[in-house]
């Protein structure tokens, strides 16, 4: 893990004075800031039948690591007195309290042994997003953006659900007055990731773009990582790829890691998706919808002339509110899902759409209705234990429209 995430050392300065830069190099000089690393944390990482397994890189919470010997052992330095969390890349951390003066040599260090679970043979073992989205309306050339995603997991089942031709309903609630913000407000997830290795290669009309970590884009942006994620790519967003191509072609590429040995992937974006019903209409700031929640939604949209095996559309349309007042901010969300055969038309009925928020000069409301059209493929890729898992790519084009209801802006 890059970095320390323990506050190790404090010290107030006073860093008032006008004019000091780094750049000017008259900044106040602190001097060397040095943690005592005198303790450690040791154990040994086992597969699921308990074999030690050798060579391994076990990180910690307290930016060290170190690498485990044949008997699957390892030992590395930490700061005393102070939770620290330890894991192998992908895989759920574990967590004990150092010890000062502890030692590798003497022995003595808090113990954290890690259980590694491998994937199966035949398993599924990761999924990857391919999107393409319209970014320019009213325009002479229409332009569209290019998106990817991937996470590796041990997944029990197949990760796409089945299009059956049914909605569902979740409902959320949380209250922004008591979220912490900052690093506090990311997801405590303690999950079985998997490692392809890094950087993994995403092409696409004569460009290529870096798959990278999600834990390398989050220490950049905010300096905390979590173990999962590890098992997350994301293109590096400093190089966008945008094209006036309708479909597209793809490859994706990872080079190897821990888990899963050295593959590549291809596939192209399904054909455009034109949505009649409900009316989308573009505008320079994006695309708007109406509905009334009091009558069915009925979807309409350009079904293909012969049905595509492993094509499906995917409807999201969530409704989010929210409740200002001198005590809290309370954020209610409600969405609907529908996963549907593309044959060009299905009613979502008033039930559920009557289960939305309704937005009110107190209570302002707004809605999103994504509506994809989905291309799956599935890949054979190898494992480094032996055998083949399963690798799921979902190609998709997008429509995206938003509808809005008595949003004020809140006076605080």
């Amino acid at each position: 893990m890059p970095g320390s995430q323990i506050p190790v050392y404090q010290q107030n300065f006073n860093a008032n004075t006008v004019g000091n830069s780094c750049e000017t190099g008259n900044c106040i000089n602190i001097g060397n800031i040095t943690a005592a690393f005198n303790s450690c944390i040791r154990g040994t990482v086992t597969d699921s039948n308990g074999n030690p397994i050798g060579n391994v890189t076990v990180r910690s919470s307290a930016g060290t690591e170190a690498v485990t010997d044949r008997s699957g052992y390892y030992c590395l330095k930490a700061v005393g007195g102070v939770p620290i969390t330890v894991f192998v890349i992908g895989r759920p951390s574990v967590t004990v309290l150092s010890q000062a003066n502890t030692s590798c040599s003497e022995g003595d260090c808090a113990v954290a042994d890690i259980k590694v679970e491998y994937p199966k043979d035949g398993s599924y073992v990761g999924l990857m997003n391919v999107i393409l989205n319209k970014r320019s309306y009213l325009t002479e050339v229409t332009q569209y953006l290019i998106s990817s995603s991937a996470i590796f997991a041990s997944f029990s089942d197949n990760p796409i659900p089945v299009a059956n031709d049914t909605c569902s309903v979740h409902t959320y609630q949380y209250n922004l007055s008591q979220e912490q913000h900052g690093n506090d407000n990311l997801p405590e997830v303690n999950w079985t990731g998997l490692d392809p290795g890094a950087p993994g290669l995403f092409q696409s009309v004569d460009k290529a773009v870096d798959l990278i970590r999600m834990s390398d884009t989050y220490f950049q942006e905010i300096g905390t990582v979590q173990p999962w994620m590890y098992s997350i790519f994301v293109l590096d967003y400093n190089n966008l790829i945008y094209t006036t191509n309708e479909q597209p072609n793809f490859t994706a590429s990872w080079p190897g890691g821990f888990d899963i040995g050295a593959f590549s992937v291809n596939g192209q974006i399904p054909p455009l998706l034109e949505v009649t019903s409900p009316e989308i209409t573009q505008t320079l700031y994006g695309s708007t919808f109406d509905f009334n929640p009091n009558q069915d939604m009925n979807l309409i949209w350009n079904a293909p002339a012969i049905p595509v095996p492993g094509s499906f559309i995917e409807v999201t349309l969530s409704g989010t509110s929210y409740t200002f007042d001198d005590q809290q901010e309370i954020v209610n969300t409600v969405v609907i899902n529908c996963t549907l055969t593309d044959d060009g038309s299905h009613v979502i009925p008033q039930e559920l759409l009557q289960q939305l928020p309704v937005g009110s000069i107190t209570q302002p409301a707004f809605f999103t209705l994504t509506i994809s059209r989905c291309y799956l493929q599935e890949f054979p890729v190898p494992l480094v234990r032996g055998g083949n898992g399963k690798f799921i790519v979902n190609a998709q084009t997008i429509v995206t429209a938003y509808n809005s209801q008595n949003i004020p802006i809140p006076v605080k």
